[in-house]
Parts: structure tokens; C-alpha cells; sequence
């Protein structure tokens, strides 16, 4: 792209009340959101903690590590209604709301699409490395969950996991996918991240697949964009760029008919950057600063990341945007409920 269209970006606080509850649900990370149905959308966060806000603090709080989920009927931010969904370990304590086969480690999630009343989540197996902090973890392997009917209340969903054979993790590499999902309704486009682990500081760029409607867990369907174009051979995915965080989004902004890419940098910088396509494996433009996240100013410890995208959720001129905070001190989290929940952001387009 020649140029970049003008772009302005302000704090949306009218959908920040709505991830602000008092009791329950008290913050996590991710916010990756699905549509279900015209007004209905499924959020899926990452590591949780349950307990009470008072005060401005956490209180009597639980970290549950994995995921929980919520249900949002309705998209009109004053008036939106969010109910907070976790597992149930032995029906006291509350749990991720997906674990995986065997008892060692957590799933967090990846982004997902509904196809008709199925649904499909992806899901990184995560283990602990026994490191103190808060990176002291791996990945093990990549997984889809199959929901057979999202329709019903997602306590009772019914769902199949799928191992994800494009998966790698050595010295060197890290090839994932699931961390971003478009679709034209014919294909649906899988995008993943490509970590050059042989370089300080990490070099980590996108990949992409598709595979056709109605054949995400036929594995032999997956076609891995590379630079002879479209093919089988998914070791060969073309990389773009350096600097993309682990979560993302990728999706069609009618206002500027353009693909863009939205996310945070992979060094965990302050910053939303964006990048532009004509297409949805692209080429992708260079990137594009677009907010500088203030909450690093609220704490010596403070950090932002996994900046994504919500198209259902924005005009066709707009992008409505959420981020994570956290810190690298568990004591700055407990003693500011503003931290560790979704911040919004929009972004607002002009040709």
C-alpha cells in the first residue's frame, strides 16, 4: 500500500463497564470474541480470577489458570448483557472452563468461528516449566475443539478435541495455528504465528491456511499460503513479518476495502500497530502505529499486549479493539481491578 488511510483512536469506556463485574468474573486476558448468532457472541478469555472487587481491589481472589468464556446478548453497549461461564471441580471450586485429556497443564485459547450451530474453538496446550514469574510456561501442542451445538447453554456443550498436526516446537522454531479466523463463507482462513527462536529478541511473523467450509477437522483439506501460493506443505508457510504478538486479529473493513491485521508487538511495547492487504494472505504492508496504551503509566510493573480486533461489534467505517494489561508483580493486579480486564479501544477510518 502507497498510503495508509487516517486513522483516529480513542478509549471506548462504554464497553469497558460491561467486563467490570463486582463478584465472579473478576478479570483475565485474551478476549478473543466470536458471533454465535445476529445478537449473540461468545468471549473467550485466558487465565481468570474469580473472587470480589472492592474498593478498587481484588479481594478473596482465585486464579483459575486456562480459560473461561461469556456469553454477550446483545451489542449495544449500554444495554449488552454478559453472563460469565467456568468449569466446576466437584461443583464448589470454580475451574477452566476447557481442560485437556490429561492432568498436566491448561488450554488457553486461541480465536474461533461458528459454522451453522458447530463451533470452532481453537486451543494451545500450555505446561508450567517451574519458573518463577509470570512466563514461567510452554506450549505442547495445538488442539480444535469441535462444539456440536452452541445454541444451548455452554454449560452443557458437548465437544470433540482434535489435535492439530501442524504444529512444531524445537530450539529453533515455533510454528502454531488458530490465533487469528476470517472467513468469506466459502473458505475459512487460519492464521498462525512463525517464532525464529534463533534470534534475541524473538523474531515471531504470521502464517496462513484455509480450508473450505464444512472441513475444519479434515486435516488433508488444509492449504498453507507460501511463496509459490496456495499448497500442502505447511513447513513452508510464507512469513510476514517480526513483530507480531502471540494473539491477533485479521479481518475486512469495508469502509477502506482493505484486509488489516491488528495486534500488539511481540516485545511487548505499549503500542496497537496494524498492517494492510489487499487480499487476506496479503502482501501485508509495513506496520502502522495507531495507540500508544497509557496503562504502563499506572504501575512500575505494567504491561500491554494481545491487541485484536471485534468487526461484529463495529460500523463499517470502525474497529472496535480490545487489549490486555497485566504486570510482572501479581500484588499490582490484586491491588488494581482496573488491570488484568479487557481496555477498548476504537479506531475510527477515513479514505
Amino acid at each position: 500500500m502507497s498510503s495508509y488511510p487516517k486513522i483516529q483512536a480513542f478509549p471506548e469506556v462504554r464497553w469497558e463497564r460491561r467486563f467490570r463485574p463486582q463478584t465472579g468474573w473478576i478479570g483475565s486476558d485474551c478476549a478473543y470474541s466470536v458471533p454465535l448468532e445476529k445478537e449473540r457472541i461468545l468471549w473467550l478469555f485466558g487465565d481468570t480470577y474469580f473472587g470480589e472487587v472492592r474498593n478498587g481491589r481484588r479481594v478473596n481472589a482465585r486464579l483459575v489458570m486456562g480459560n473461561s468464556v461469556a456469553i454477550q446478548h446483545g451489542k449495544n453497549a449500554q444495554s449488552a448483557r454478559l453472563q460469565f461461564f467456568f468449569g466446576k471441580h466437584e461443583g464448589v471450586y470454580p475451574t477452566a472452563f476447557i481442560r485437556p485429556r490429561t492432568s498436566r497443564g491448561w488450554f488457553w485459547f486461541g480465536h474461533g468461528l461458528a459454522e451453522g450451530k458447530r463451533l470452532w474453538l481453537f486451543l494451545t496446550h500450555i505446561v508450567p516449566e517451574g519458573e518463577p514469574g509470570v512466563f514461567g510456561f510452554r506450549s505442547q501442542g495445538a488442539w480444535l475443539a469441535e462444539v456440536l451445538d452452541h445454541s444451548i447453554p455452554p454449560l452443557q456443550w458437548r465437544y470433540h478435541l482434535h489435535q492439530l498436526p501442524f504444529y512444531r516446537r524445537d530450539s529453533r522454531l515455533h510454528v502454531s495455528f488458530g490465533s487469528a479466523v476470517w472467513s468469506d463463507r466459502r473458505w475459512m482462513y487460519v492464521y498462525g504465528t512463525h517464532d525464529d527462536r534463533s534470534h534475541t529478541p524473538l523474531r515471531r511473523g504470521l502464517v496462513a491456511a484455509r480450508v473450505p467450509m464444512g472441513r475444519m477437522p479434515h486435516f488433508t483439506a488444509w492449504q498453507f499460503w507460501t511463496p509459490d501460493g496456495w499448497s500442502r506443505r505447511w513447513r513452508e508457510c510464507s512469513v510476514t513479518g517480526d513483530d507480531v504478538g502471540a494473539e491477533f486479529s485479521v479481518c475486512f473493513v469495508p469502509a477502506v476495502r482493505k484486509w488489516v491485521m491488528v495486534y500488539s508487538p511481540a516485545d511487548l511495547s505499549p503500542e496497537i500497530r496494524l498492517r494492510w492487504a489487499d487480499s487476506p494472505v496479503g502482501v501485508w504492508s509495513e506496520p502502522q502505529t495507531v495507540y500508544r496504551c497509557p496503562d504502563v503509566q499506572t504501575g512500575r510493573h505494567v504491561f500491554c499486549y494481545a491487541a485484536k480486533a471485534h468487526p461484529e461489534l463495529s460500523a463499517p467505517d470502525e474497529l472496535l479493539v480490545t487489549y490486555a494489561t497485566n504486570s510482572f508483580e501479581t500484588s499490582e493486579v490484586l491491588n488494581n481491578a482496573e488491570l488484568y480486564v479487557p481496555r477498548f479501544v476504537r479506531l475510527r477510518f477515513s479514505s
